[in-house]
């Protein structure tokens, strides 16, 4: 071990000593941090995606460039044959080499360590998928310094050892990528996948650490480590001895037993997600839910036999998904597996429960082919059936699963009604998206006043932003609906903008009086953002400019029981919502709690005859004006009915609960804004799964959406970050290294005067 230690102290001694081991870390550092900052700051998303989809690719030339010399150049000058003769075993010197080739390389990883610092100033990262990632970043970079070792073993030419590193790295990571997998038969194609190292990365890269992974990274690592040792030994034995030849046998049975890792590691179901949210491990939500379920579901899972390559990996992830689901439900979910295609039944089986087989290109020696393959999941309860006809991505298939399984189960679905003739946004026009999300667990149906009362059976009401006279005995409606344990969405607008024009207009029939009585008001404005908003892109004489516009706000929302965990929302032209004590002795309110805010730079429009980019209102604010604004809040209490406002005095009567949601805006759940913002589908759909009392549902509908917003105070701020990891860590490490180079002078020269 002694031996071992010294030899790494050796040889990292000799990395450090030259100019150019420096020189290849700041390189490696400052592209690093330019590339990913290039990106992050365009998405504005707290998130290490971008610095880990670049970064093996880096290290390819870093860890080829780093190890050419590790043996080379000992064959070189002729030092490797003394060194052999030594009485060092030749595996103490290359686990010595190796371990130096990696401690440098990670030193340059290390280096990369002070983005995720710097930007959890600014946002919040997922610490698991980043403690994950890093991890798999280790791995691979053993993996990649093993094979600049065998590389270096081979030649004595570094410009040769870095050449064959770098292709056989790269052939190694080109063979999980579809440029390489399309072009070859289905089941050789899946084979050269699943050997690759990039294939394993991404599964760590995600936030899950798999055995069979890091069993993966060993085995390769060890297979070129033994292959560079027998290709050492060979130098100093005779290839003809028994000894040569055991070797040689071990050295196949250690790459024989790397393909089968390799090949077959995935069956090794051991994992553990250490994401912040548990994203790829089924919900404490859903293992309740399907506890419960009182009747056998039985899942047809619908896969090809010899699948195309581009969902092999997905089938199997999809597998191992289904068998937790069915490990988990107690035994009521059975899971059974149908392969159609060859078998005329199957196929037919599998169009009866509404999953058909999607087209896939395929390379093929005579040109590109068309392959069908099958991926996809039926469920039948109670003479029920849900299908997902093809399963995109693992990602949401638990919450498509268990949506599907939900709708099953309920004897008669809950009804949401939308309320229109008062200048509502129409359901079939502006709100199609939320429609259509809806009815996958609701009946939705419109009401309007003229056509009579309100639906006593409805669930949940939504107004979505009311611009014309509401009618007294409609009002006294929706209140006595409330007062029976009713649940409403209301979205209303204090201010109408004109988006032609970009010019405001009081909204009149805005329900602010109504809102009184439930201890909320709204103010007559339109609320502006200096820090949290939205970009837009301007036309001008010289083309298409990207501007900074505070009448779009990036609001963030405070309670995630009820939002069910999306961390923001864009509101546009919103109106401030007040809490005040409620108005009359009606309503007692038991809870008011506040869903969207704005960030401590909000203020309010209130003359709005300009509120384009170009408005001088957001400019002209005074800080002291500024702070923090609330758009939406979430109200709870009791009521007594407009025709028995005593109903308190009554022993008789049962009071029930109500559950309001109050959104200032009604622009941003339509098509436009879900267009360009999905997830307020999302966010939308789980404030009436709260309303509904399906809390359940919303955990699992948000698992994996949460959003990480990459917030700088100011532009100090975000330089700091940004030119801090591009600019001052590569400054500091050239220091070191001018120190370094100076202390060592000064001994040398020490030396010298000595021997004077």
């Amino acid at each position: 071990m002694i031996t071992i230690v010294s030899l790494l102290k050796k040889e990292l001694k000799s990395y450090l000593d030259q100019p150019t081991g420096y020189i290849l870390l700041i390189i490696f550092v400052s592209l690093n941090a330019f590339l990913f900052f290039r990106t992050a700051l365009t998405t504005s998303e707290a998130s290490l995606v971008a610095l880990f989809s670049t970064l093996p690719w880096i290290l390819i030339v870093f860890v080829s460039a780093s190890t050419m010399r590790l043996l080379s150049e000992e064959q070189r000058d002729g030092t490797l044959e003394i060194i052999l003769t030594q009485p060092i075993p030749a595996w103490y010197l290359l686990i010595g080499k190796f371990l130096a080739g990696l401690t440098f390389v990670l030193i340059g990883i290390i280096c990369t360590m002070f983005i995720p610092i710097s930007l959890q100033t600014a946002g919040s990262l997922d610490i698991g998928a980043s403690i994950s990632q890093y991890l798999g970043i280790v791995l691979l970079t053993a993996l990649f310094v093993s094979i600049g070792l065998f590389s270096s073993s081979v030649t004595r030419n570094q410009i040769v050892a870095f050449m064959i590193g770098l292709s056989i790295t790269l052939l190694l990571m080109l063979a999980g990528m579809p440029l390489i997998t399309l072009t070859l038969p289905s089941w050789l194609g899946v084979l050269v996948q699943d050997l690759s190292p990039l294939t394993h990365f991404a599964s760590l890269s995600k936030g899950v650490i798999t055995i069979a992974d890091i069993i993966y990274f060993i085995a390769i690592t060890v297979t070129f480590i033994s292959a560079a040792f027998l290709w050492l030994r060979a130098k100093t034995v005779s290839k003809n001895s028994q000894g040569f030849l055991n070797l040689q046998l071990g050295v196949l049975g250690i790459l024989v037993i790397s393909l089968l890792i390799g090949w077959f590691g995935g069956l090794l179901l051991l994992k553990f997600d250490i994401t912040d949210d548990r994203i790829y491990t089924l919900s404490k939500a859903s293992e309740k839910f399907i506890s419960e379920i009182d009747d056998i579901v039985t899942i047809k899972l619908f896969t090809s036999n010899d699948p195309p390559v581009q969902v092999a990996l997905r089938t199997r992830e999809v597998e191992n998904f289904l068998a937790a689901v069915a490990a988990k439900s107690n035994g009521k979910i059975r899971v059974l597996k149908r392969s159609p295609g060859f078998a005329e039944d199957d196929v037919i089986e599998a169009a009866v429960n509404r999953v058909y087989p999607v087209q896939f290109n395929v390379e093929t020696q005579g040109g590109l082919e068309i392959k069908e393959g099958y991926l996809g999941i039926s469920m039948t309860y109670s003479n029920k059936l849900e299908a997902i006809p093809f399963v995109e991505s693992l990602e949401g298939l638990e919450n498509q699963l268990m949506s599907a399984l939900y709708r099953m189960a309920q004897k008669e679905p809950q009804a949401i009604t939308m309320l229109f003739g008062n200048g509502e946004k129409r359901r079939d026009a502006m709100l199609q998206s939320l429609r259509n999300e809806l009815e996958r667990h609701y009946k939705v149906v419109e009401f309007e006043f003229s056509q009579g009362f309100l639906d006593t059976g409805t669930d949940v009401l939504i107004v979505p932003g009311a611009t014309e006279w509401m009618e007294s005995v409609l009002i006294d409606n929706i209140d006595e609906y409330l007062a029976n344990g009713g649940k409403a969405f209301i979205l209303t607008d204090s201010v109408l903008v004109d988006p032609s024009a970009f010019e405001g207009s009081s909204n009149r029939y805005g329900l602010n009086e109504w809102l009184k009585q439930y201890g909320l008001k709204i103010d007559d404005g339109v609320v502006f953002d200096t820090k949290e908003n939205e970009t837009v892109d301007i036309n001008a004489s010289y083309g298409t400019v990207t501007l900074p516009y505070p009448y779009w706000i990036r609001t963030s929302t405070v309670e995630s029981a009820v939002s069910g965990g999306l961390i923001y929302a864009v509101i546009p032209h919103a109106g401030v919502l007040q809490k005040i004590p409620p108005m009359g002795d009606t309503v007692e309110i038991q809870s008011v709690v506040p869903l969207l805010v704005t960030s401590d730079s909000a203020g309010i429009d209130t003359m709005y005859d300009d509120v384009s980019v170009n408005s001088e209102v957001p400019e002209m604010a005074l800080s002291n004006d500024l702070n923090t604004k609330t758009l939406a809040y979430a109200v709870t209490g009791t009521r007594c009915p407009p025709f028995k406002p005593n109903c308190r005095e009554d022993p008789s009567y049962t009071i029930k609960p109500f559950r309001l949601i109050v959104v200032a805006d009604s622009d941003w759940i339509t098509e436009p804004m879900v267009q360009a913002y999905p997830k307020h589908i999302t966010l939308a759909n789980n404030w009436i799964n709260w309303l509904s009392q399906e809390d359940a549902l919303a955990a699992i509908r948000t698992k994996g959406l949460v959003l990480r917003p990459l917030v700088f105070d100011t532009v100090l701020h975000r330089n700091f970050v940004q030119y801090g990891n591009i600019i001052f860590i590569p400054f500091l490490i050239a220091v070191i290294g001018l120190i370094r180079f100076f202390i060592r002078r000064k001994l040398m020269m020490k030396e010298y005067s000595r021997e004077e």
